[in-house]
C-alpha cells in the first residue's frame, strides 16, 4: 500500500511539474514605442513566463547566447554581455527541447527596456524604457536627464535643477506659439523662487534665431538648445510649446502637455502646484502623465539631427536637409518636424521680418 501511494505521490509530482513548465510555441509580434520588430518564436509557459531563444534574440537585439559549463548562459552583442544561471530559482534560463530560452523581461531589461508587456488579445509583445506609469503617487517616473547646451554653448543636464520643483517649456522660434512666451514668461516668473523655469528650443538654427525672441522676455530665463528634438522625441510632443512639470526629487510630476496661455485653468493649476498643493487635486485628467519613451530608431533620429545641425552650420544645406529627412523619415505623424523643414527651405515664410512682443496677456 506504501508502495502504491509512494507511486502515486510521484505521478503528481509529474502531473504538476508538467503543468508548470508546460509551454505553448508561438509566433508574435515584439514592439516598443515606436518600431515593430519582426515577429519571433516565443514560449509562453504555463506559469505566465515569457522566453526567447537564440533565434528570437538575433532577430530582436542582434544578441547571441552560449552556454559555459552545465549551468551559466552567457548573452552577447558587441562589448555587452550578460550571465544568466541555469540553477537561478526565478528560472531566468531554461532548457527546452535542446533550445536555451532566457526570460524576456531580464533580457528586454538587459538592454535598456524596464518593462515587458505580454497583450494576448492582440498576440504582441510591448517592451518600454520606462516603469509602469505611476499609481497613486506611487513608482514615480524620472525626467529623463537630458543634456544640453545653453544659449552660450555650455553644456546643461536637467539634474541640475534637482531640489526645487521644475517647470519646462519646449518651443521654437521657427512656430507660431513664440508669441506666447512673453505671456508664460510673466506668469512663471512671477512664481518666484520657489520653482526653476526653463525653456528648451527645438530649433537647429543659430542663435541669432533664439536670442531675437528671448531678448523680448524680462527678466531672461534660462534656455537650452534641442537640435536633436530630444525632448521631442523622448516624449512624444504632438505640439509646442509643450510644459512638462518636475517635482523636487527630479519626477515627472505631470505633462507633456499642449502649453495654451490662454487656458484659465492651466495656469491656475501651475501656480497652485508650485504652491505645494497636490498635482492631481487642480489637474484634469487631460493631463495625464506620459512618462518618455526611447527605441533604436529615436536615438539614431537623435545623432542624425545633429549631425544635421553640423552640416547646416557648415554650408552644407543640401545635405544637411537630406539628413534631415533621413532622420525624421521613421516618425511622418510628428508635426514638428514639418515645421523646423519649412524654416529650413522658407525662413521668409516661417519668420517675421522683426519679432514683436506679443499682446497676448495673462490676467
Amino acid at each position: 500500500m506504501k508502495h502504491h501511494s509512494l507511486f502515486s505521490f510521484c505521478v503528481l509530482i509529474f502531473i504538476l511539474s508538467g503543468i508548470a513548465f508546460g509551454q505553448e510555441e508561438m509566433i508574435l509580434k515584439v514592439r516598443d514605442d515606436l518600431t515593430s520588430f519582426p515577429a519571433v518564436e516565443t514560449f509562453i509557459l504555463q506559469t505566465g513566463g515569457v522566453y526567447w531563444g537564440e533565434k528570437a534574440l538575433g532577430t530582436l537585439f542582434g544578441a547571441s547566447i552560449k552556454k559555459e559549463g552545465e549551468n551559466l548562459v552567457i548573452l552577447c552583442k558587441d562589448v555587452l554581455c550578460v550571465p544568466f544561471y541555469m540553477d537561478d530559482p526565478q528560472n531566468i534560463a531554461i532548457e527546452r527541447k535542446g533550445k536555451i530560452l532566457l526570460l524576456a523581461p531580464k533580457v528586454a531589461k538587459a538592454f535598456g527596456y524596464k518593462r515587458l508587456e505580454w497583450d494576448k488579445a492582440s498576440r504582441e509583445i510591448r517592451l518600454y524604457k520606462t516603469p509602469k506609469p505611476p499609481l497613486n503617487g506611487e513608482n514615480p517616473i524620472p525626467l529623463l536627464d537630458l543634456y544640453l547646451p545653453d544659449t552660450t554653448g555650455q553644456i546643461t543636464f536637467l539634474s541640475k535643477y534637482t531640489g526645487k520643483k521644475l517647470i519646462i517649456l519646449v518651443w521654437a522660434p521657427w512656430d507660431k506659439g513664440r508669441e506666447s512666451l512673453p505671456a508664460w514668461n510673466r506668469l512663471l516668473s512671477d512664481l518666484g523662487d520657489r520653482c526653476h523655469y526653463v525653456l528648451i528650443a527645438e530649433t537647429m538654427e543659430g542663435l541669432q534665431r533664439i536670442d531675437s525672441y528671448l531678448s523680448l522676455l524680462k527678466p531672461r530665463p534660462a534656455c537650452l538648445v534641442d537640435a536633436g528634438f530630444k525632448a521631442t522625441l523622448f516624449y512624444q510632443l504632438k505640439e509646442i510649446p509643450a510644459i512638462l512639470l518636475v517635482d523636487e526629487k527630479g519626477n515627472l510630476a505631470s505633462g507633456p502637455f499642449s502649453a495654451k496661455a490662454d487656458d484659465p485653468m492651466l495656469r491656475e493649476a501651475i501656480s497652485l502646484w508650485v504652491k505645494d498643493n497636490a498635482l492631481s487635486e487642480i489637474l484634469p485628467k487631460e493631463y495625464s502623465l506620459q512618462g518618455y519613451y526611447a527605441s533604436l530608431d529615436i536615438e539614431e533620429a537623435v545623432k542624425r539631427l545633429e549631425l544635421s545641425q553640423i552640416l547646416l552650420i557648415s554650408g552644407n544645406k543640401e545635405e544637411a536637409l537630406e539628413e534631415f529627412d533621413r532622420a525624421i523619415s521613421r516618425f511622418p505623424e510628428i508635426e514638428i518636424f514639418k515645421g523646423q523643414r519649412l524654416a529650413l527651405l522658407e525662413p521668409m515664410v516661417a519668420y517675421p521680418p522683426t519679432p514683436t512682443p506679443t499682446s497676448e496677456k495673462i490676467p
